[in-house]
């Protein structure tokens, strides 16, 4: 079931033989936020870049040590680590909330961090070089 309300754009008129144009608003769940236009690989850059590199350091280190995880699990590792809530993950990687909830049971499940055990803390408590 799609859950997206269609909205009708009246900023410019129809084409003759044509209904009004239909898209759907994304931001329905989200009121006030506005996606990144951003690329998502340059997001990732911006924010590593802000960072000083240090999450690239850390995917780096956590990739030595856990080999079975994916390259944007490893971002998604770093950005936890760096306190980032969920949307703010999905923003800098051009994913949804949704991957990123997915991303966060894989590692768990790849870096051996019980159900219960809060995974922040278990990446704030990895020992990087």
């Amino acid at each position: 079931m799609n859950n997206y309300r269609p909205i009708i754009d009246q900023t410019s008129p129809p084409a003759e033989n044509t209904g009004p144009t239909r898209h759907y608003d994304r931001n329905l769940h989200h009121p006030g936020r506005i996606r990144s236009r951003k690329k998502p690989h340059l997001a990732w850059e911006e924010a590593d870049r802000r960072a000083n590199g240090q999450y690239s350091l850390f995917v780096q280190e956590i990739a030595e040590r856990f080999p079975t995880l994916t390259s944007m699990e490893l971002k998604t590792a770093a950005l936890i680590k760096a306190m980032n809530a969920s949307w703010e993950i999905a923003e800098a990687l051009g994913i949804s909330e949704h991957t990123v909830e997915n991303h966060r049971v894989n590692i768990r499940r790849k870096t051996g961090v019980p159900p219960g055990a809060n995974l922040l803390t278990r990446l704030l408590c990895l020992k990087t070089h």
